[in-house]
């Protein structure tokens, strides 16, 4: 693993680029700076604080088309945008989060943590300052394409128009193991009562073949199990899991628990409602989810979009799907989705 050093001496030259740079390198520097700031923290020196930097970044040139925006920012959207060769700009948009959210996560208080509207708020007034009335397509990575669908409403309630909005591997909607444990065998087997001519309440199970059910179980309570111990670890050991390249205000990167709490809690009372657009999922086939997968293939998705889901199953899994190899067949297919070229040859 790359010392906190090397972490800063690339960063820097990164950060350095952007004084002259292209707006492909200001997105460079703004990845990097997250990195160095994540690095300073692993040395226990004091954080950088976030440069008053645009909240908007433009991830790859075009001139004409239709704009992409991406919500979030990382190596994956960057890696993604400069595999697909085409006419339409792209961009990714961000936003430090409050230092008060942090410390709300840290001690779990929900009642400080935001609800998903605030949570895009930021991300809807940058994409409002930048595109205005014209058309745009919305992508979002994992979570970040639930938050791309409320920005796509907040947008369109303001007079924006969304054209699309691409899912990478996103779930509409995050059931528990045991849930899905149990919509599973519902789907599957059913209950058959016998007349009261029997004199007696016989119980039969009918099953269906392509259901096993002690695998079910047995991946229910694995699941249940390593979130238990997940919650162990966070509660009791104080293991708040690895950093992420996600920094709030003060400039402080933030462990993926702590991201995860901010992310279940703006989920709590969020309520879907259809979108005047047209949706397209991108679905990874992670071996580990595979029960919740085949119970609802759209992730929950159907019959949100008014002018129809399109499903694109991709290879690898939730994370492997946006690395090589796999990342240049996933460029050329949100390519197609948008009417653009093929992805160069990578």
């Amino acid at each position: 693993m790359p010392s906190s050093d090397e972490y800063r001496q690339h960063a820097e030259e990164a950060q350095n680029l952007s004084s002259n740079a292209s707006s492909t390198d200001e997105a460079r520097a703004v990845i990097w700076g997250g990195i160095l700031r994540m690095a300073r923290h692993l040395g226990n020196r004091d954080p950088l604080p976030i440069e008053q930097r645009p909240l908007l970044v433009r991830l790859r040139k075009g001139s004409t088309g239709t704009p992409v925006y991406f919500v979030g920012i990382g190596l994956s959207e960057f890696h993604l945008a400069q595999l697909i060769y085409s006419e339409n700009s792209i961009f990714a948009i961000e936003a430090p989060w409050p230092s008060a959210w942090r410390v709300a996560a840290a001690h779990n208080e929900s009642s400080v943590l935001p609800r998903m509207e605030r949570l895009v708020a930021p991300y809807v007034s940058a994409l409002t300052a930048h595109a205005g009335f014209s058309p745009c397509v919305l992508a979002g990575i994992s979570f970040c394409g639930l938050m791309a669908f409320e920005v796509a409403h907040q947008f369109k309630r303001r007079g924006g128009k969304v054209e699309m909005v691409m899912l990478l591997d996103a779930k509409a909607k995050y059931p528990a193991p045991h849930s899905v444990a149990w919509e599973t065998l519902r789907k599957h087997r059913k209950l058959v009562l016998p007349s009261s001519a029997t004199g007696g309440m016989t119980l039969t199970i009918a099953s269906s073949r392509s259901v096993s059910f002690l695998w079910l179980v047995r991946w229910m309570l694995v699941r249940e199990l390593k979130l238990l111990w997940r919650r162990f670890q966070q509660s009791v050991l104080g293991d708040l899991g690895l950093l992420t390249a996600r920094c709030d205000d003060l400039g402080t990167p933030l462990h993926w628990a702590l991201v995860e709490r901010v992310y279940s809690n703006a989920l709590k009372s969020y309520r879907l409602n259809r979108l005047d657009c047209r949706g397209v999922l991108f679905r990874a086939d992670p071996k580990e989810e595979r029960p919740t997968r085949a119970l609802d293939g759209s992730l929950r998705w159907d019959n949100l979009f008014d002018r129809g889901l399109e499903i694109i199953q991709m290879t690898g899994d939730h994370l492997t799907m946006m690395r090589n190899p796999h990342s240049l067949a996933l460029a050329r297919r949100l390519a197609k989705c948008y009417s653009l070229s093929e992805a160069a040859p990578f």
